[in-house]
């Protein structure tokens, strides 16, 4: 069973980096920053994620012990992340244009991954069973760090990520900019307490 679902988060890893890979050529044909692409979080995320399954897949296929602390919580975070790509992307993003106009790379970005992402995070549960929710407050500083460096970048470069943090786009500016970000903050709140305490239940069950 370990082997099998290693070999499956190998081809996810590599399904996210052809998929990043062909929409930077897309991208590059039509003139679109590449800095700007590796400044969403959709990207960033992904390449977390993949960079962590990576490693574990590596370290159960070739019978090699985990040497890096904490990698229950580096594992968690980052499955936070993409679940935050793929829930955000679904309620407000969907007719935005993100720099995925590729239909299949938005499709494995934005909907595959995250739900693979949950779906590794859930069958693994016994890996996870020594972390508490107060441990997973840690894991919101990268989004929050990543809100707060995209406001200020566009401040001072005029292009924002995404519309909902260019205060430009509503009467009450940074107001609107705020709310939406703690909302999001809020969100990833319940998320953590999904990830934590789901695999528990299921646990419980069997």
């Amino acid at each position: 069973m370990k082997k099998a679902i290693s070999v499956f988060r190998v081809i996810i890893v590599l399904l996210i980096f052809i998929a990043i890979i062909s929409q930077i050529q897309s991208n590059m044909q039509l003139g679109l920053s590449l800095v700007n692409f590796f400044h969403f979080f959709t990207i960033e995320s992904n390449i977390f994620i993949a960079l962590v399954l990576l490693y574990l897949a590596l370290l159960e296929l070739s019978d090699t012990p985990n040497t890096v602390p904490q990698m229950n919580s580096i594992k968690g975070a980052t499955t936070l992340y993409i679940t935050i790509t793929g829930v955000v992307y679904s309620l407000l993003l969907t007719n935005v244009d993100v720099q995925t106009s590729d239909a299949w790379v938005n499709y494995v970005l934005h909907y595959i991954v995250p739900v693979y992402a949950i779906f590794d995070w859930i069958i693994t549960y016994k890996a996870v069973h020594d972390l508490r929710f107060k441990e997973t407050i840690l894991w919101l500083i990268y989004p929050i760090l990543y809100l707060a460096y995209s406001l200020v970048r566009g401040y001072l470069t005029g292009w924002y990520p995404y519309p909902f943090l260019n205060p430009e786009n509503s009467e009450y500016g940074y107001y609107a900019v705020l709310i939406v970000s703690l909302v999001i903050v809020a969100f990833s709140l319940g998320v953590n307490f999904f990830l934590i305490y789901t695999p528990r239940l299921i646990k419980r069950q069997d």
